[in-house]
């Protein structure tokens, strides 16, 4: 009785699993051009100034 208790609980866990990795695996990675314009922008204009705050520490 526990061992079939304990097997259905390991099926569930084990198909819960693969349906995570499913998702994970098959979901193309969105991309939004817009924001990754004005976050590389940023990151240029900042870059010295970040370094040099960290070199005066």
């Amino acid at each position: 009785m526990k061992d079939d208790k304990k097997e259905k609980s390991e099926q569930r866990y084990m198909e819960r699993i693969r349906l995570i990795k499913d998702r994970v695996v098959n979901t193309r990675p969105e991309m939004d051009l817009e924001n990754a314009k004005i976050m590389t922008e940023s990151f240029k204009e900042t870059a010295g100034i970040f370094i040099r705050s960290i070199k005066k520490t």
